[in-house]
């Protein structure tokens, strides 16, 4: 019997994030493969790392690049996006920006040189908040900040939100050991959020329009 109870207790930790993967999967609305062969990601080793494949299936494009901030990241969004012919680019950059202490405003400024260039090839941009850094959070809110207030970007996706409690405060189990990227968890709410932003109706309205 207590052999038995051993084995019970070792299952439960190992089925747990099974089932919030499981629940958060059958929460978020389907994009659709007519849909989402036309979205590409843009970002950091946070996009980089995120199997979008087994998240939305197939077709969606990661452009997602290691260690990357977000003046480097908008350097390739002519031949890493527009020269793509999406409908839509996901936008996440500045989490390095955060990271390394730099020059925020430089990093707002190159994600509204992105959004420009998309709009201008008739690319819809979803421009997302950066996830929490738990060794940065008051730079990742400033940041956000400076994101969400800039009525031109018309941020959309909130990553931040997605990932913290009502505090601010990262979900426990959100993020991996090192504090910055996404456990499975966070990658389900991420994705749960971005599904949120695809099947809107404005989004719809765009799709029919093309």
């Amino acid at each position: 019997m207590a052999t038995r109870r051993r084995k019970s207790r070792l299952l439960i930790p190992l089925c747990v994030p099974c089932l919030m993967l499981l629940s958060g999967c059958l929460a978020s609305p389907s994009i659709g493969r007519d849909f989402h062969q036309r979205v590409v990601f843009i970002g950091d080793s946070i996009t980089a790392r995120w199997d979008l494949d087994g998240y939305f299936g197939k077709g969606f494009i990661n452009q997602g690049l290691e260690s990357q901030n977000a003046e480097e990241i908008a350097a390739r969004f002519q031949t890493d996006v527009v020269d793509l012919k999406p409908d839509f680019v996901v936008i996440l950059a500045g989490t390095n920006d955060v990271r390394a202490e730099g020059d925020l405003a430089l990093a707002h400024d190159s994600v509204a040189a992105m959004v420009q260039m998309a709009r201008t090839n008739g690319i819809k941009p979803v421009v997302c908040t950066v996830p929490p850094v738990l060794a940065h959070l008051e730079s990742a809110q400033a940041y956000n900040l400076m994101l969400t207030s800039d009525p031109a970007l018309q941020v959309s996706c909130d990553y931040y939100r997605a990932l913290t409690d009502a505090n601010g405060t990262p979900i426990p189990g959100a993020l991996n050991d090192d504090g910055v990227h996404p456990s499975i968890l966070g990658y389900v709410r991420m994705a749960a959020e971005i599904n949120r932003i695809l099947n809107s109706e404005a989004a719809a309205q765009l799709i029919q329009s093309k």
